[in-house]
């Protein structure tokens, strides 16, 4: 069902079945996991590591890279596992997205 939708949806605003359809349609289904799995996390995260490390002189980039993106790790792996599980069980989604292109 998402599939026929998606590459009906696509087709009328003119863009044809493909690559980039696919990544798109998978891109759209699968990211909704992902942000619920990264929201989460980031909802358990101390914003007072941030302050404080903004207070000692770190950049907004380095506490980014130093503070932040080491709590989500964990988050952000599991959740590429998940999409790259999601993504294998919707290959029927990616039949129908493709399609009448062959490869």
């Amino acid at each position: 069902m998402i599939g026929i939708s998606t590459l009906i949806l696509w087709r009328q605003m003119g863009v044809g079945g493909g690559v980039f359809l696919i990544v798109l349609a998978q891109s759209t289904f699968i990211i909704c996991y992902v942000m619920l799995m990264v929201m989460a996390r980031l909802q358990r995260f101390d914003r007072t590591q941030e302050e404080a490390a903004l207070g000692l002189g770190a950049s907004r980039v380095m506490v980014f890279r130093r503070v932040t993106l080491p709590f989500l790790r964990p988050a952000l792996i599991a959740s590429a596992g998940l999409a790259v599980l999601q993504s294998i069980e919707n290959y029927n989604t990616t039949l129908f997205v493709r399609g009448f292109e062959t490869p």
